[in-house]
């Protein structure tokens, strides 16, 4: 399958994962002709364009890995007009009501895979606690803390561009595994931010099984942190991640693409626990370990590219759909507004815009 790759920033560790799954890319968009062909060339691939057409003209599976507000655009264009294969970066649009008409779009073109790109769902420890909770019965909450240093904080810093689809340098990767991991679809949505630009959040989605609380705060150390918990009636779960650069092996990793994203290593802090009630009232407890053999993110990566081609549609591929996309794209542009004096945007009870039922 011909793949290319509209981006030449993130764009470049998709390039990589693509090639570990064996099929190289075969040609590179991007916004600036010099850079794109310099790293087109240091990469193998052999198109390098400006042009969205073009690229999606020579491709049968269009990568769209391009700034998050062209995302809509150059998706829409491969999906319908070209009738492509994509493979989209988070978030899915940068409004909700764009997110809701690209999903229109995915359903009418049946025949080509929309997917959007959220590894944790292909991270193997997180595929194996996701496996197993589906076992347990219900998730009646989750709760998720979030840190990271890649969160604007500050009006013209860099990345500030990002607050256009309010994703805020990746809360969508929070929500995303929150829902996924819970099996859940959320209905009502309610909270805080705070910051002009907001920086921090605090919101719950209400959802048919319980709630789902995420916190999301800036980090003046390099990378991002989380921890997250899950409860059911009778177990609980825990898990803590963190995301940082230069901590791999160097042989693992990717050449850098960019001076803008150098290479990040992911690592589980501690194993994954599950606790169980047994019949006397005991706690049983599982651990599932992290793969330190690897960086899990790399592999994640690698996954998706692998699936992708063999253009996997089944439920085991734990792939995001555009519909899954849509539905996260509907609570970031719910935490959108404009705050007061103080920087604080209150978000009182409000139901959520969904996509139609499949």
């Amino acid at each position: 399958m011909r793949v290319g790759v509209i981006g030449t920033n993130w764009g470049g560790l998709l390039v990589h994962a693509f090639a570990q799954a064996g099929s190289p890319v075969v040609a590179l968009c991007g916004q600036d002709e010099r850079k794109t062909r310099e790293l087109a060339a240091r990469s193998g691939i052999a198109l390098a364009t400006t042009s969205p057409e073009v690229l999606c003209e020579a491709c049968d599976l269009v990568v769209v890995a391009s700034n998050d507000a062209a995302h809509y655009a150059h998706a829409r264009l491969a999906l319908e007009q070209f009738g492509r294969h994509v493979l989209c970066e988070k978030p899915l649009a940068t409004s909700t009501d764009d997110a809701l008409e690209l999903e229109c779009v995915a359903r009418r073109r049946p025949d080509c895979l929309s997917i959007v790109n959220f590894p944790f769902r292909h991270i193997e420890a997180f595929r194996r606690l996701q496996a197993k909770l589906a076992r347990l019965g219900p998730t009646r909450q989750v709760t998720i803390e979030w840190y990271s240093s890649t969160i604007p904080r500050f009006a013209g810093e860099r990345g500030v561009d990002l607050l256009r689809s309010a994703d805020f340098g990746g809360v969508s990767h929070a929500i995303d595994l929150a829902l996924w991991l819970s099996g859940a679809v959320p209905f009502w949505i309610q909270g805080v931010t705070y910051g002009n630009p907001a920086h921090t959040l605090n919101f719950t989605l209400g959802t048919e099984h319980g709630l789902t609380c995420i916190g999301f705060r800036p980090s003046v150390i390099t990378g991002t942190w989380c921890r997250g918990r899950l409860c059911g009636d009778d177990w609980e779960a825990s898990f803590a991640t963190t995301h940082t650069p230069d901590m791999g092996s160097e042989a693992e990793r990717p050449a850098p693409w960019s001076e803008r994203y150098p290479p990040w290593s992911f690592r589980f802090r501690e194993p994954i626990r599950i606790w169980r009630r047994g019949t006397a009232e005991r706690e049983r407890e599982e651990t599932i370990d992290g793969d330190e053999r690897s960086d899990p993110w790399l592999s994640a990566l690698a996954r998706i590219a692998a699936q992708v081609l063999a253009l996997d549609r089944s439920p085991d591929s734990q792939m995001a759909s555009f519909r899954d996309g849509a539905i996260v794209q509907s609570i970031l542009g719910t935490l959108r507004g404009t705050p007061d004096e103080a920087g604080v945007y209150v978000v009182a009870k409000t139901d959520l815009r969904l996509p139609s039922p499949s």
